[in-house]
């Protein structure tokens, strides 16, 4: 088979050049094929990663909003707690701010 291969291009070099730029030319088109099937994956795992991403920092405003409804909430309980007891041993210099 090599014989044949190799007495193809010594009849007709010029025609065995172009068959092999031909064979370059398909090989380079399907790895650019494959590399663009492998960018749309690619970008539809990055697009997915970004939408948990979001959830994750949505559901984390969440719980941070409601800490600080929570801690206001705490305050102003104890501030009423303590402006109740003003008249019972405690002056209003006493009070934390």
């Amino acid at each position: 088979m090599q014989d044949e291969a190799s007495e193809a291009v010594a009849r007709n070099p010029r025609q065995w050049r172009s068959h092999v730029a031909k064979w370059r030319k398909d090989v380079k088109t399907k790895r650019a094929e494959l590399d663009a099937t492998k960018a749309v994956e690619n970008a539809g795992m990055a697009e997915s990663y970004a939408r948990e991403a979001i959830g994750f920092a949505l559901n984390a405003l969440d719980e941070a909003e409601e800490a600080v409804l929570d801690a206001l909430q705490a305050g102003q309980g104890k501030r009423r707690f303590l402006i109740g007891s003003v008249g019972h041993g405690r002056s209003q210099s006493q009070l934390p701010r």
